[in-house]
Parts: structure tokens; C-alpha cells; sequence
């Protein structure tokens, strides 16, 4: 593996173990996470954006989803960030929906490699946290 492939990934995979540890105090979150890569595939990526901006409402899963999207994208070790030109205060489903096709296909694919470390990360993340429902043992 080439240092730059290496140093893409990793910063990927930091930015997404981040983003599940922040994510998964939230109910749903996993769930939804391991849903993202098929969503944005089955229904595009601008569908998939704006289904979750439809359903985002203050600090619910939709509305977390949706802005990690955007901060992935628009962060410093996003591989496109350049190509695409968003900036951190643009709104993402109308700059998705402008993209040309190259672009669009770049920012799909770039998206469903992040939420497919994001979703491993949320699944371990999940499996760690501590159960209420578990019977004390005395």
C-alpha cells in the first residue's frame, strides 16, 4: 500500500471512529449507520442526503447522519474536498444536486467508503457500551 493510500485511509478512519464515538450516544445510531452505505446506493446519493435532511430535526439520528456527511466532505482529509469546492457552511443537498456526473460519482463513492468504516466503528462502539438491562451479579 502506497504512504498516500495509507495516509488517505487512515485519516478517513480516524475522522469516522470520531464520528461513530459522537454518534452512538444518540439512539439509532448504529442501525442507521449500517444503513447508509445501501441507502445512498439504492437511492443515489442526493436522494439519500435529502431523505435524511427531510427527517433531520435538532440532534436526532437523521439530522447527525446528515451533518457528518457534510463535515466528512468538507473536512481537511477528505480526498475530494478540493475537487468538490464545498465549504463547511454550504448546504449539502444543493451542492450535491449541482454536481456534474464525475463529481457525483466521486462524492457517492467517496460517502459510502466513510459510512463503511463509520459503521464498523459504530457496530464495535455499540457492543462496548455498557447494557442497562444486564442483571447485577452479587
Amino acid at each position: 500500500m502506497s504512504n498516500n493510500l495509507r495516509k488517505l485511509e487512515g485519516g478517513r478512519a480516524i475522522y469516522a471512529f470520531i464520528s461513530a464515538k459522537d454518534g452512538i450516544k444518540i439512539s439509532e445510531y448504529e442501525s442507521w449507520a449500517k444503513k447508509m452505505p445501501m441507502l445512498i446506493k439504492t437511492n443515489g446519493l442526493g436522494a439519500g442526503l435529502a431523505f435524511l435532511k427531510s427527517k433531520a430535526k435538532n440532534g436526532n439520528v437523521y439530522d447527525k447522519l446528515y451533518e457528518q456527511s457534510k463535515a466528512w466532505l468538507t473536512h481537511t482529509d477528505c480526498p475530494l474536498r478540493t475537487m468538490l469546492g464545498f465549504h463547511t457552511n454550504c448546504e449539502l443537498v444543493e451542492e450535491v444536486v449541482k454536481l456534474e456526473s464525475p463529481q457525483y460519482r466521486a462524492a457517492t463513492q467517496e460517502l459510502i467508503t466513510f459510512f463503511n468504516w463509520v459503521r464498523r466503528f459504530a457496530s464495535g462502539l455499540e457492543k462496548d457500551k455498557p447494557s442497562s438491562n444486564k442483571a447485577e451479579t452479587t
